[in-house]
């Protein structure tokens, strides 16, 4: 393996690769890059070809894949996994997306519901990025969450935060609506569901992108998935669960600021949005 030319990553060679596939590859297109993954397309001399994916942790996306019977899951190779990064090799899958279809507003979000009801039938001891399945893993999540926060406005990092804001979500997180849609409606879900993300292929849809999943109320999936679409999800998903989905983002952003990309700028603005979103729903 050899480092990446931008990011902290190590990735395979050409060679390695090579040996994998049994292929000569003549082609290798960097598709995606940020801080925490890098995804390339391959395409090889006998026209075969696959994705490359290397992430950097938090992940648990190859034992998700390992541990994880379904058809909305494409086929993989695991080449790498240790305590810093795995590496993924994927076909490429040249098909149209959710997004491509162009549904209309009401057929779009039937088939969001269909989708979400389908990740819940992932079953089994699947490895999740977070588990909030029962009030008492959720109380102790958002505590942690809120407590990441207070830390970040406390030493002036995140100055676009008030303390009041703080306390409203702490209100929010314990409220009887929050609380019963924890209690009754958790399930595996992607954490990140996006239309183009979605590949329709004949025999129903398959699902990329599975670094943190969670298990948490399903219809978390919905509003990420109309979000992606630029549909006002208070439309067709209670409050409620729209502010779930926003408090799992800020979550993300201040352990990312705390944790693993502090160098980053623009959390402080993340995380603004995030409670923003929340704070639109919890009036």
């Amino acid at each position: 393996m050899q480092p990446h030319q931008m990011l902290d990553l190590l990735v395979h060679t050409t060679d390695e690769l090579e040996n994998v596939i049994g292929e000569r590859i003549i082609s290798r297109e960097q598709i995606h890059a940020w801080p925490l993954s890098s995804v390339e397309s391959l395409t090889t001399a006998a026209g075969e070809r696959f994705v490359y994916k290397v992430q950097r942790e938090p992940t648990v996306e190859p034992e998700f894949f390992a541990r994880t019977a379904t058809r909305l899951l494409p086929s993989y190779t695991i080449l790498q996994r240790d305590a810093r990064q795995a590496a993924l090799l994927l076909p490429f899958l040249d098909l149209p997306t959710l997004r491509d279809k162009q549904l209309d507003e009401l057929a779009f979000v039937t088939q969001g519901r269909t989708l979400v009801e389908q990740i819940g039938q992932i079953g089994g001891a699947v490895p999740v990025y977070i588990d909030v399945g029962t009030v008492e893993t959720w109380r102790a999540f958002a505590k942690q969450t809120l407590e990441m926060l207070s830390a970040l406005v406390q030493a002036g990092i995140f100055t676009q935060i008030e303390r009041d804001d703080i306390a409203g979500l702490a209100r929010w997180a314990q409220s009887s609506a929050v609380l019963g849609a924890i209690d009754t409606t958790t399930q595996v879900i992607n954490g990140d569901l996006k239309a183009e993300h979605i590949f329709c292929t004949p025999d129903g849809y398959q699902i990329i992108d599975w670094q943190r999943p969670y298990r948490a109320p399903g219809e978390i999936d919905l509003v990420s998935l109309l979000d992606s679409q630029q549909i006002p999800a208070r439309r067709y998903v209670a409050p409620a669960l729209v502010g779930l989905r926003w408090f799992l983002f800020l979550h993300w952003v201040v352990e990312a600021k705390t944790n693993i990309l502090p160098q980053l700028p623009f959390l402080g603005d993340w995380a603004r949005l995030g409670i923003d979103k929340i704070q639109s729903v919890a009036e």
